[in-house]
């Protein structure tokens, strides 16, 4: 079938995309169906962080990059107008990273093949956010109900030994007898304002 893209480190056409000098250390080639792809992620070479790429091999995500030598020193090699880093994630853990020389082309042909549930993400940084809300996910869903046998009823208020022991903890606290204390001074002290009161006519005109 004939390529609708082409560079030295992939090769696409309209249902299966081949990406060059992919497996250690043989070099050899991986092709994977455009229906498996879930989600695409690019970014130019020059803006990426190395952190997140590899030159070979795996890399953070957990990404497994493709054979690019010159990935580690985009930066340093000056203008490098239209390579770009791509991570194909194929569901799962697993995450497929190769280098594209021509983004624009690529994704234009991208985009006419791929599905239209297919998300498309412009930043690479953004693995690591959907890596851990997917493994939390994962950790939520796995995570086994827990039995009727182990809930254990909450023991009703109602009951008079609970409701003799929570007066005596109340009547006994220091902090209780404290405000008790300042809300009668305060009480005493509004009554003696009040005596002083001396109300006085008042008269409207109209």
């Amino acid at each position: 079938m004939p390529s609708v893209y082409s560079d030295p480190f992939v090769s696409l056409t309209d249902s299966t995309i081949e990406i060059h000098h992919y497996y250690m250390p043989n070099r050899r080639s991986r092709k994977i169906t455009l229906d498996r792809i879930s989600v695409l992620f690019f970014e130019e070479q020059t803006i990426s962080k190395l952190s997140y790429t590899r030159v070979w091999g795996r890399g953070y995500g957990p990404v497994y990059w493709a054979l690019d030598i010159k990935r580690a020193f985009a930066k340093l090699q000056g203008s490098t107008e239209g390579r770009a880093n791509v991570v194909l994630d194929l569901g799962g853990e697993e995450k497929v990273g190769f280098t594209v020389l021509d983004i624009d082309s690529f994704m234009e042909r991208m985009r006419e093949f791929l599905d239209y549930h297919v998300v498309i993400v412009n930043k690479i940084n953004m693995i690591r956010s959907l890596f851990l809300i997917s493994f939390l996910i994962n950790c939520i869903l796995s995570r086994p109900p827990h039995s009727m046998d182990e809930i254990k009823p909450i023991p009703p208020m109602d009951q008079p030994n609970l409701q003799e022991a929570a007066a005596e903890m109340f009547e006994s606290s220091s902090i209780f007898k404290e405000k008790l204390l300042l809300e009668k001074t305060k009480y005493l002290s509004r009554l003696d304002d009040s005596k002083s009161i001396r109300f006085k006519p008042f008269f409207f005109m109209f």
